[in-house]
């Protein structure tokens, strides 16, 4: 167990990864004067970020596809060496590969698989204890554990092809703890997965956060995910960092905004001047600022028959979206 809290566990100073991006040009000429001589242009896929973690706590991570979240995970995680910057993770420098520093961390990939396929799952982990010198009575024991926590049990001996794919995310997840790790780097862990499969993941994480005090780095496009495991949420935009804080003050930098749903009784327009939308449900949308829902719900009421009504907030992944169109974070 490694309950130790108020620790830094990460110490990220000026982190940059820049890439060489080759410029082709456009047209024959452009393609034929490249030949000759390659014009090449730097990419930052991370500028500048800087940040720290206490041990014991989940962050998450949140960003536009390309927006330089893997690329971070994979330079903390020892995958990517970077071209500035500083990081001390467990006192460890990642990209150094130490095995005192291998041995401490689990990864997890969700889109990028790292058991054997043609093997069972069994087998699998039965090479991860050769690899971290895991001792055969604390091999059953962990296992045992785990895959109770993860209900899969009766799937131990099934070749990890024939499983789910919510199974076999639970064997990645159960692969990468199984040598109990202070570290652990999640990727998407619940990309694809059907509700079920998805909340069962989520509990299980907080509950090695919880009762094992594993430090967690969680990057993931679903808001339930970083509403319901991290307190903290990085947004990361074009490799920088735009935001650290609770994700709900992330989201209340757009204002205090409801939204207004509606049918109405009868068939016909609704008046464009209320600036309502209709969506594919259907029903009709229209979004003010908490403060004016009275003013707005009188101008609707006169304007048409309404037959259905509801106010509630904005879905909290409409309103991230937003602020990852926007490219910015007001203060």
């Amino acid at each position: 167990m490694y309950i130790v809290l108020d620790i830094d566990m990460i110490k990220v100073q000026g982190l940059t990864k820049i890439y060489r991006k080759y410029d082709a040009g456009d047209g024959l000429v452009a393609m034929a004067r490249n030949f000759a001589l390659r014009r090449y242009e730097n990419v930052a896929a991370v500028e500048g970020v800087s940040f720290s973690i206490e041990a014991g706590s989940c962050v998450g991570l949140l960003g536009a596809n390309g927006a330089g979240k893997t690329t971070l995970v994979k330079m903390l995680a020892g995958l990517l060496v970077p071209s500035g910057g500083e990081a001390q993770v467990m006192n460890e420098v990642p990209w150094h590969r130490h095995n005192s520093y291998l041995r401490q961390i689990g990864v997890v990939m969700g889109q990028r698989q790292q058991l054997w396929i043609d093997v069972s799952a069994r087998e699998n982990l039965r090479l991860g204890q050769v690899v971290y010198d895991i001792a055969p009575a604390e091999f059953k024991t962990r296992l045992k554990s785990l895959s109770e926590m993860l209900e899969v049990e009766r799937l131990l001996d099934v070749q990890v092809r024939k499983l789910s794919l919510g199974e076999k995310m639970k064997m990645e997840l159960l692969a990468a703890l199984l040598h109990r790790p202070r570290l652990l780097f999640l990727d998407e862990p619940t990309i694809g997965l059907d509700v079920v499969a998805q909340n069962r993941i989520r509990e299980f994480i907080r509950s090695r956060v919880r009762e094992d005090g594993v430090t967690v780095l969680l990057t993931s496009h679903y808001m339930k995910d970083l509403e319901e495991l991290c307190p903290r949420v990085f947004l990361i935009q074009s490799g920088k960092l735009l935001h650290d804080g609770p994700l709900s003050t992330l989201v209340g930098r757009l204002g205090d905004v409801k939204r207004i749903s509606f049918t109405v009784a009868e068939a016909g327009p609704v008046p464009q001047a209320l600036g309502a939308r209709q969506g594919e449900d259907g029903r009709f949308y229209l979004e003010v600022p908490a403060k004016e829902v009275p003013v707005a719900l009188r101008r609707l009421m006169n304007a048409v028959n309404v037959d259905d009504l509801s106010v509630t907030a904005p879905p909290m992944e409409e309103r991230v979206r937003q602020i990852m169109q926007q490219g910015r974070v007001s203060e």
